[in-house]
């Protein structure tokens, strides 16, 4: 909702806090189909078919370059009859040409796998040690990937039966809090689910060539007995019903029960038909747009669905670590064992702010000596050099150990994270970081045996630098009410935070444990970093100076004197040239970005983004989300090159908050780079420019 205002405000809130301990994990996907279309030669006649993901797990060192790895190869095959695999590798070679092995699973004639149904998944893990060729393999299938094809070999074809060039996916996790008022028309039921969507999708030129979804959702509150029989994304917005368009296997032929108490949990992973329009259709517009589709979850009771959430977007929240038999406490001498660690979190907001439901990205790529047994990965509440209580679960656990022979691998786990006491240990996380550590268990030392704080600590207390308007002009430091500022410094959150993903109808005070007092009264957050504070001054903050005041998990900022005028007119730019700075305007028509390849036309509706034009006409609350195009300012001028335009309408922008548009158009006989400002109640916006033909 916010991603376009966030962007246009150049606020750098990096969802990836930088590690502090060197090292660092990384985690990325490859998605491709396979064809033995695509052998070389072709091979014709073979009605066989392979969906492959394979994940690639980096270790990267202080500079950033890859220093060791494990790689998660996965297939998922379709072959007419009973097959035996014979290879499944990574060769170095381009598309129409055949060339060596780099990454090999091992799996070989002498070492085969054979399944007599011909469908079936094969799942290999393959280590890249330090130091070794493999490195350099990965640097390069990472930074071009199209020079390297997955190729999964059989006996009858022992060159390669499908085969596909690699291609590197984008994963993007939506959330859903699924409840039965949700149906159209809406059904009496207890039941409710939190559900997190993870859509891996590989690109070309906009064009989708692969794609893997998968469903998790949690349930509860079912009768007892009730039978699943559906389980699916549809195309429809809310309140209205629309077709299955990306289906899982869940049928009512499956018989598939809830779970004790009505309660559990159903995991589906599906692999996306691109030949289909509607899946790829679906996977483009919720791409664009996660509010275009639904999951529903159908029973017999509910053949309609019993329970339905449209899509939402998550925040993305990620703490590389090191992790250290030393760091656990007491330490542990005499075990040589590291772990470049990770845990994210894809956050979906409640209206104030705190955290409603997450999913958990627990991955851990670990160095132990030989043989070792992992009983426990978890988040524990504690600071450096003291012990904790668990309070994010990764799912390891006695009973669901891991256990690798080497003592080298990678642990990617994922985890929904909604019941009460996880909200609480979430909500601990974004508040009070730096008091909550990573730590893998293992059955020789089940108390831990490598941990780390997921930030380092810190008790300092935010700073104010600065306050500008938030389109980032040096020279535009008067705030309006209701505008939108930027407040710089140091300390002022100790985690970045933003609200993709919220929705409500009011921006909240607080973010991450960090609010804004302005003039006494207090501000609304749309963005936190360590250091930037995007925020709304309040609309009924007094004209004058104001003291303005921060507050961090740590403490009460210094306060600093801002001046607070009726009006503050600023034009948001994107783009600092020779030319000066590009105002972000766009042709109504179309929607399109006014650049200099696409110049504005005389007599073009334009629209221009702005804000600090003061309380509108009916006014808003602060922190209110605009619903209509009524919220109004009467007698904006605008001028382009230095000559009147035509001002057509001044609003506040449906969906945002304290953003607004200047609707207008251009006068003829212009060409080129012109300035363009906005005058508002006697005062003057910066100049920005405006491209014309």
């Amino acid at each position: 909702m916010f991603r376009k205002v966030l962007g246009l405000a150049l606020l750098a809130t990096a969802s990836m806090i930088p590690s502090a301990f060197g090292q660092s994990v990384e985690s990325i996907p490859f998605r491709i189909n396979m064809s033995p279309a695509n052998e070389v030669p072709a091979i014709e006649g073979l009605a066989a078919t392979g969906f492959g993901t394979v994940w690639v797990h980096v270790v990267r060192d202080a500079a950033g370059k890859v220093a060791s790895g494990t790689i998660d190869f996965g297939v998922r095959y379709q072959f007419p009859g009973e097959v035996t695999f014979t290879g499944f590798h990574i060769h170095r070679g381009n598309a129409g040409a055949n060339g060596p092995v780099v990454l090999d699973t091992r799996i070989t004639a002498g070492n085969p796998v054979v399944e007599a149904s011909g469908r079936g998944e094969i799942r290999r893990a393959v280590e890249v040690a330090a130091g070794s060729a493999g490195v350099a393999v990965l640097e390069d299938m990472i930074a071009n990937p199209s020079a390297f094809y997955l190729n999964l070999h059989t006996s009858v074809n022992p060159g390669g039966a499908v085969r596909a060039q690699m291609v590197r996916a984008e994963r993007r996790v939506y959330g859903v809090m699924m409840l039965p008022q949700n149906e159209v028309p809406a059904v009496t039921s207890g039941a409710r689910g939190v559900g997190f969507l993870t859509i891996l999708a590989s690109l070309d030129a906009g064009r989708l060539v692969s794609s893997e979804v998968t469903f998790d959702i949690n349930y509860t509150g079912f009768a007892e007995g009730t039978q699943f029989t559906g389980m699916h994304i549809h195309n429809g917005t809310n309140g209205t019903n629309g077709p299955v368009t990306l289906d899982t296997t869940l049928s009512r032929a499956q018989n598939i029960l809830a779970g004790a108490g009505g309660a559990g949990n159903l995991r589906y992973v599906v692999d996306v038909n691109i030949a289909t329009p509607a899946a790829v259709n679906t996977i483009l517009g919720i791409w664009a747009d996660a509010g275009s589709a639904y999951w529903n979850l159908h029973t017999v009771a509910n053949a309609g669905g019993e329970i339905r959430s449209q899509l939402r977007e998550t925040e993305r929240i990620a703490f590389p670590v090191q992790m250290s038999p030393a760091n656990e406490v007491p330490a542990i001498v005499g075990l040589d064992a590291t772990a470049a660690g990770l845990f994210e979190a894809n956050l979906m907001r409640r209206p104030d702010g705190t955290a409603m439901a997450a999913y958990g990205v627990f991955s851990v790529n670990y160095r132990f000596p030989g043989e070792t047994t992992f009983t426990g990965l978890h988040i524990h509440n504690g600071a450096a050099g003291a012990n904790g209580p668990v309070t994010l679960d990764s799912g390891i656990r006695a009973g669901s150990t891991v256990t690798t022979t080497t003592g080298v691998g990678n642990i990617y786990r994922t985890a929904i994270l909604s019941t009460d006491p996880q909200l609480v240990g979430l909500n601990n996380v974004l508040t009070n970081t730096d008091n909550n550590y990573l730590n893998l268990h293992t059955s020789v030392n089940p108390g831990g045996a490598v941990r780390s704080q997921i930030l380092p600590a810190n008790t300092a207390l935010p700073s104010i630098e600065a306050v500008l308007s938030a389109v980032s002009d040096q020279n535009f430091r008067n705030v309006a009410p209701g505008g939108l500022m930027t407040i710089f410094g140091t300390n002022l959150a100790k985690l970045a935070g933003n609200l993709h993903g919220w929705q409500a109808g009011r921006v909240p005070a607080s973010l991450n444990g960090t609010s804004v007092d302005l003039g006494g009264r207090p501000a609304a957050i749309l963005s936190v970093s360590p250091g930037a504070i995007l925020a709304q001054a309040p609309v009924d903050v007094a004209i004058g100076n104001a003291d303005l005041l921060v507050r961090s998990s740590n403490g009460a900022s210094n306060s600093l004197r801002v001046a607070v005028a009726r009006v503050a007119p600023a034009v948001f730019f994107d783009q600092v040239s020779s030319d000066g700075n590009r105002a972000v305007a766009y042709n109504l028509a179309g929607g399109a970005q006014i650049t200099r390849d696409n110049p504005a036309a005389a007599g073009a509706t334009i629209g221009v983004f702005t804000t600090g034009l003061g309380l509108s006409n009916p006014p808003q609350q602060t922190g209110d989300v605009v619903r209509g195009p009524m919220e109004r300012f009467t007698g904006v001028t605008v001028t382009v090159g230095g000559r009147a335009a035509m001002e057509m309408m001044s609003i506040l922008i449906p969906g945002y908050v304290g953003f607004s548009q200047t609707i207008f158009m251009p006068p003829a006989g212009l060409t080129g780079p012109q300035p363009l400002e906005i005058e508002y109640l006697g005062v003057k916006s910066n100049r920005t420019i405006l491209y014309m033909r």
